[in-house]
C-alpha cells in the first residue's frame, strides 16, 4: 500500500517538475531563515545570564541625528548624565557610568613611586566606580571590592596582570 502511494507521488513529482523545484526550494529557504533567526536570537540573548540582577539590569545610549535618513547609536553618554540620572530618578538603586580611554601608557611602580615598567594599551583602559560591582557578579580571583574606594588601586583581569606582573 505504502510502495504504491509513494510510487504516485513520485511520479507526479517528475510530471510537474518546476513546480516541484519551486516547493522544494522554498522549503529549503524557509527551513534556513527559521534556523538563521533561531541562532540570531540565541546569540543576542545570550550574553551576561550569569548576573544574579540581570532582569533590572538597563544600558543608556546615545542616539545622534545629523537628519532623518542618518542616525548612530553611540555608547557614550555626555559626561554629567551619570549625576544627573543618580539625582534625578530616585527610583534607580545604582548606576555605573564606564569611562574609556584608548592608547594609554600605563606604568608599573615599585614601593618608592619609580616606575619599573611600562606598557603601551591599545584596546583601552575602563574607568568605572565602586557601584559597577554592587550590579554586575563579577567573580574575583583575589582582593575584595572595597579596595577600589581608594583611587589609586586598579582591577585586572588575570591576563593583564600575568603581562603586567608575570607569575
Amino acid at each position: 500500500m505504502f510502495g504504491n502511494s509513494f510510487k504516485t507521488a513520485f511520479r507526479s513529482l517528475i510530471r510537474n517538475r518546476n513546480y516541484t523545484i519551486i516547493n522544494i526550494a522554498g522549503l529549503a529557504v524557509g527551513i534556513a531563515v527559521c534556523m538563521m533567526i533561531f541562532v540570531i536570537i540565541q546569540f543576542q540573548t545570550g550574553f551576561d545570564r550569569f548576573h544574579s540582577k540581570k532582569d533590572r539590569i538597563y544600558r543608556v545610549l546615545t542616539e545622534h541625528r545629523a537628519d532623518a535618513a542618518n542616525v548612530s547609536v553611540t555608547n557614550s553618554v555626555p559626561f554629567p548624565m551619570p549625576n544627573g540620572l543618580k539625582t534625578g530618578l530616585s527610583q534607580l538603586e545604582q548606576v555605573a557610568p564606564i569611562y574609556a580611554s584608548h592608547n594609554d601608557q600605563l606604568q608599573v611602580l615599585d614601593n618608592d613611586g619609580t616606575p619599573v615598567k611600562s606598557f603601551k594599551e591599545q584596546s583601552g583602559v575602563f574607568y568605572t566606580e565602586p557601584s559597577f560591582f554592587k550590579i554586575f557578579d563579577f567573580p574575583l580571583l583575589a582582593g575584595s571590592y572595597a579596595s577600589l574606594k581608594d583611587p589609586n588601586n586598579v582591577l585586572l583581569t588575570k591576563e593583564i596582570a600575568e603581562t603586567f606582573f608575570g607569575d
